[in-house]
């Protein structure tokens, strides 16, 4: 009989138990659901590493696979992150846009179905009376209309 033994591979480090590093070890050393620390710490390895490991040595369905299971685990893990920190789900930072100013990007599935619109509403209005250049983009005059709790909340978030 031809019995071939897989290789091993072991990782062992050392850090400060003061450290955030540290504290997640000791965390998982005595983790409530009574999990081993090498299950738990190679789930978590898994997770972040496992796609890029993967990229470019295995089949297109493996690594489908690989990427959706480490998204289901990263994002049940994003969401506890966010619970734990009492930070917004998914909210992003405020960033520069043109001119200075600044936008804000906020899911439409986080805010509260019953207050909030799903869409922004756009009307057309009838285009003002001049002469074709031969460009359409002075054609059409488009009115936006903001729902008033987005102006609430661009308001609340206003840097002066």
């Amino acid at each position: 009989m031809n019995q071939r033994t897989e290789k091993q591979v072991q990782l062992r480090f050392k850090c400060k138990t003061s450290s955030w590093g540290g504290k997640a070890i000791e965390y998982i050393l005595n983790h409530p659901s009574g999990r081993g620390v090498s299950e738990l710490a190679l789930e978590a390895i898994t997770s972040y590493w496992l796609p890029q490991a993967l990229k470019g040595r295995v089949s297109d369905i493996e690594i489908y696979e690989a990427c959706r299971e480490a998204v289901k685990n990263l994002s049940e893990k994003l969401e506890l992150a966010e619970e734990i920190g009492g930070i917004s789900p998914r909210v992003q930072e405020l960033k520069p846009s043109n001119n200075d100013s600044y936008s804000i990007e906020i899911p439409l599935d986080s805010l509260n179905k019953e207050n909030s619109l799903s869409s922004v509403d756009v009307f057309e209005t009838k285009p003002e009376a001049e002469p074709d250049n031969g460009d359409d983009d002075d054609d059409w005059q488009l009115e936006l209309v903001i729902p008033q709790e987005y102006i609430e909340i661009n308001n609340a978030l206003r840097i002066d």
